[in-house]
């Protein structure tokens, strides 16, 4: 039969009793409650404020001087270092007057937040009576606890959904695709699109409250600690997972995923019975389905703030349908010569795929296989650009696009994941296969026969100079081809005269008789060069 106040910490059994034991009134007592809501009215807990008021009677000799009034003091300085404790959280138990009943008002982590002492006044002067008061807050009464399982002043989640830059292709497929189906034979001809990427965010904060975890071994967890708890509680290893409790966490909340940004289900009709089944009609998502993509680089940032209690953890996702991104880009180069140049360029950016508790990442060997698809569509893109871009060739000025690589070059950075890539093109036209460059020279030497022979005939003492005299002949007709090849580098192991011969060979006039011959070849660059000279 007394209200007494047992903190966390204190060394004295049974703790301090406030009043009502023994000769001392039973001090009055008040409770009000406030209920701490989220945005949405859900209750996360209600903080119990009790205020104990009550009196302290003076004891002693009335003629000594002050012993009456120091054993106030005395009384008084006990109740304060109740408060003076390093940790004024404890049990707060009122126990009905006389001690009947079997529900005493127990509040199981009762803060101790101020006491205050009535000004003596004339009538007591200080030897009479001492009045007091004791301000507690408490969460938990009767071990019951309303709201969320963790004290909490505030907690809030959110979630967010942006477009990237980056793109993607489906498959690694960005050339034309053109599929034939037979009886009757249909030809349908599709063109890849970038596809679109987005980045989820989610993140998870809450400010807690000290509580006592166990009270005979005197210890407690401290509010950032319940603020953590809670909120790895909401932390999720894929936006996939559907959030089906509240902030309280019971389950009267709306499901939300993520994926959606909203419950993708409609409302529920049937009312199953008999042939009605109940069936969820089909709603659109507010935002975009991404219910067909995958999570990749799922990473978590955490902050606390010890002495405010709070605690905060932000994770994102990278959300494609590919475990890389493209970047494709296609230039057109006319010279002088009236060669056109095709260059396919860009990057790839691969993603992780590993779950955020790997310390490893796999980014490099998206990339390095998504690279293998783009090398073997890089010509067939380039020549779709060329036909795009060159006129229609005709049988009178033919034109192609060579399918040799004239220049290749790749760059990967297997930290980031990062590969870029250029490859080129021509439609210069090729003798062969197994080179790099070609150049063929034609020299024709008296081709028309309009070179003429003439006698020069010197006269002495003839003012107008010699005669000339024509032969009625020309001389004979000459003809020189040059080639000059940069082989491929795995063609550079023995000189290629056969191959050059048959090309300069093509140009040979009918009945010529060969003057000359010379060819120059470097193994080491690939550089081979042969001249034949002709007379007809």
């Amino acid at each position: 039969m007394a209200v007494t106040f047992n903190p966390v910490g204190e060394a004295t059994e049974g703790g301090l009793v406030i009043g009502g034991s023994g000769d001392a009134p039973f001090p009055k007592y008040s409770v009000s409650t406030e209920r701490v809501e989220a945005g949405d009215g859900t209750i996360i807990d209600i903080i119990y404020t009790i205020s104990v008021t009550g009196q302290v009677i003076a004891v002693g000799d009335m003629t000594a001087v002050g012993v009456r009034q120091n054993s106030l003091h005395t009384a008084m300085i006990a109740k304060l270092a109740a408060l003076e404790n390093d940790g004024p959280v404890g049990i707060l138990e009122i126990v009905a007057y006389g001690g009947s009943g079997s529900s005493p008002l127990v509040f199981d982590d009762a803060k101790l937040t101020g006491i205050s002492f009535d000004e003596q006044d004339d009538e007591s002067a200080g030897t009479q009576v001492g009045g007091y008061t004791f301000e507690f807050t408490a969460h938990t009464r009767s071990s019951t606890k309303t709201g969320s399982a963790y004290t909490l002043a505030s907690a809030e989640e959110s979630w967010d959904i942006t477009e990237n830059a980056e793109r993607y292709f489906v498959d690694n497929e960005f050339t034309t695709t053109t599929t034939t189906t037979a009886d009757p034979p249909v030809t349908t001809t599709t063109e890849n699109f970038a596809a679109k990427t987005y980045t989820i965010t989610h993140t998870v904060s809450a400010v807690g409250y000290n509580k006592i975890t166990a009270v005979e071994g005197k210890e407690f967890d401290s509010g950032w600690a319940q603020a953590k708890d809670w909120v790895l509680g909401r932390l999720v290893t894929t936006p996939a997972t559907a959030i089906t409790d509240n902030v309280a966490g019971n389950n009267r909340f709306t499901e939300f995923s993520a994926l959606y940004m909203g419950e993708k289900l409609g409302p529920l009709v049937g009312d199953g019975e008999g042939n009605d089944p109940p069936t969820y009609l089909p709603r659109d998502p507010v935002f975009i389905d991404l219910s067909s993509d995958s999570a990749y680089n799922h990473s978590r940032t955490a902050q606390s703030d010890l002495p405010g209690g709070s605690y905060s953890v932000t994770e994102t996702w990278y959300m494609s349908e590919e475990a890389v991104t493209l970047d494709v880009d296609l230039a057109l180069d006319t010279g002088e010569d009236g060669v056109t140049n095709i260059t396919v360029s860009g990057g790839i950016q691969g993603y992780n795929t590993y779950s955020f508790a790997t310390r490893t990442e796999d980014k490099i060997k998206q990339a390095e296989e998504a690279l293998s698809a783009v090398l073997d569509q890089a010509y067939g893109l380039a020549n779709i650009f060329y036909k795009a871009s060159v006129p229609e060739s005709t049988t009178a000025c033919p034109a192609a696009l060579g399918t040799s690589e004239m220049s290749k070059s790749i760059s990967k950075n297997k930290i980031t994941g990062a590969i870029t890539y250029s490859l080129s093109y021509n439609d210069r036209g090729s003798e062969s296969l197994n080179t790099i460059t070609e150049n063929l020279q034609i020299t024709d030497d008296n081709e028309d026969q309009s070179n003429s022979v003439v006698a020069i005939i010197q006269i002495i003492g003839r003012a107008n100079g010699p005669i000339f005299q024509s032969m009625g002949t020309t001389t004979e007709r000459k003809r020189s081809a040059s080639l000059e090849w940069t082989m491929k580098r795995c063609n550079r192991t023995n000189k290629p005269s056969s191959d050059a011969i048959l090309v300069v060979n093509a140009h040979k006039p009918v009945g010529a008789y060969q003057l000359s011959k010379s060819e120059s070849w470097t193994p080491s660059t690939g550089g081979y060069s042969l001249s034949i000279e002709w007379t007809y």
